[in-house]
């Protein structure tokens, strides 16, 4: 008995999907069955591109005799300046020197809160073109808006009378504390340089120790531009968690697994 579980990232004919579940009850069924399994998926399902973001370390070999891209995700962080101690980050002496607080938002620049799809029926989700996985508004309503558990904050960034990008946040708790998890991104990483200054700006106000995301594929210098700092993985003096439920105080790298295309860019 086995199960290999996907979700299509849109509604198009050809739709990008990723691998969600993929699990075989040990000593049943035919030998090799969670590969059968896979491949049948993919042979059956017509689908532009493949991913498995956040894919479990026990697969790794098997990706790897599939002959699919293994990559470690980074992990890029903002600490709140105004703040003097941390209790979800372990923030060593020293660490901060250097960093400078988000600058001002950019004047003509805003960001619109999204409460209804509507708001997201003028966005172009095809942009950029090479990037993969291609996420439309149907996706993004019922990955986020409609969630049934998790508050998504859904932000269109408005500037010089255009909607270049979109970014989904959330808040993350523990004993109080808390930190705002940048969870998805839509646009042109460039623009991260004028979103950051306002999404640091909601950080200060609500006393959030932190902004961070964990991604692939995005351009370091495009993130080091709008502020944030690379995470070390390899180190546990300065910790940026990656685990709430349940909470855990260490840097745990995540793992990305996606098809080799010479055409599309994993992100």
């Amino acid at each position: 008995m086995g199960i290999f579980g996907f979700i299509k990232y849109n509604q198009s004919a050809l739709p990008d999907i990723a691998g969600s579940l993929w699990k075989v009850v040990p000593g049943e069924g035919a030998p090799l069955l969670g590969l059968r399994l896979r491949q049948f998926v993919m042979a059956n399902v017509p689908h532009r591109y493949f991913a498995a973001p956040g894919a479990n370390v026990e697969t790794r070999p098997i990706y790897h005799v599939l002959g699919m891209n293994w990559q470690r995700m980074a992990h890029y962080y903002l600490l709140n300046l105004e703040l003097d101690t941390y209790r979800l980050a372990t923030v060593p002496p020293g660490a901060r020197a250097g960093a400078t607080p988000s600058p001002s938002p950019r004047p003509g620049t805003r960001l619109e809160s999204v409460e209804a799809p509507r708001q997201l029926e003028a966005f172009a989700f095809d942009r950029p073109a090479d990037v993969a996985p291609r996420k439309d508004r149907a996706y993004v309503c019922r990955r986020f808006l409609d969630h049934p558990r998790y508050d998504y904050q859904l932000l269109l960034y408005h500037t010089r009378g255009e909607i270049p990008a979109l970014v989904v946040c959330r808040w993350v708790e523990h004993k109080g504390c808390r930190a705002w998890r940048i969870v998805d991104y839509y646009g042109e990483e460039r623009h991260l340089e004028g979103i950051i200054p306002h999404l640091y700006r909601r950080l200060v106000v609500q006393g959030g120790e932190y902004l961070d995301l964990v991604c692939l594929g995005f351009e370091a210098r495009a993130l080091e531009r709008a502020g944030f700092t690379a995470l070390d993985l390899d180190q546990q003096a300065l910790i940026i968690p990656n685990y709430f439920e349940p909470f855990e105080a260490r840097n745990v790298p995540l793992y990305a697994v996606s098809d080799r295309s010479e055409r599309l860019r994993p992100r």
